[in-house]
């Protein structure tokens, strides 16, 4: 079992930031009195933004990260990039996190998809688990992304 004990979430100015904080804003943009919320697992920061003034923001969820890497207990990284995405997606709603983690492993995904939703825990949540899904029913290789592109617009 992991220690995701080491995980903790900041709020801080960008002018009050750490040499390591500020690696990681490198390319960013931010203005020198930006706030900014982060992701820190021992020296390093992950997933670091400015916080809005308006709406959501991720200081406000209702799971944080920590939170959501101890329920799922990710045990390779493209778990643990599933459980930053879920962190991520409280922006819009809650409802997939809590479908997740509440019934943690979707029982009810065809066999035949186990392999390309392994890291998600049976659950569609990336769009190309959903093409490649589609492209075991066709040959059009562009059929697929014609179909995400309809379903998103």
């Amino acid at each position: 079992m992991q220690d995701y004990s080491r995980i903790e979430q900041c709020t801080i100015t960008l002018s009050e930031a750490s040499a390591a904080l500020l690696q990681d804003c490198e390319g960013k943009n931010f203005k020198n009195d930006a706030v900014l919320h982060t992701i820190k697992v021992g020296e390093s920061y992950v997933n670091t933004h400015a916080v809005c003034g308006n709406g959501r923001n991720d200081t406000d969820y209702t799971y944080s990260f920590r939170d959501i890497c101890i329920q799922l207990q990710p045990k390779t990284i493209y778990q643990l990039a599933f459980c930053l995405s879920l962190f991520n997606s409280q922006y819009k709603s809650e409802d997939p996190l809590l479908k997740i983690i509440n019934s943690k492993r979707n029982a009810s995904a065809p066999i035949e998809y186990a392999d390309l939703l392994q890291e998600t825990y049976g659950w569609i949540f990336w769009e190309h688990q959903f093409t490649n899904i589609l492209r075991l029913f066709t040959l059009d290789r562009d059929e697929p992304n014609e179909l995400l592109k309809n379903i998103n617009a």
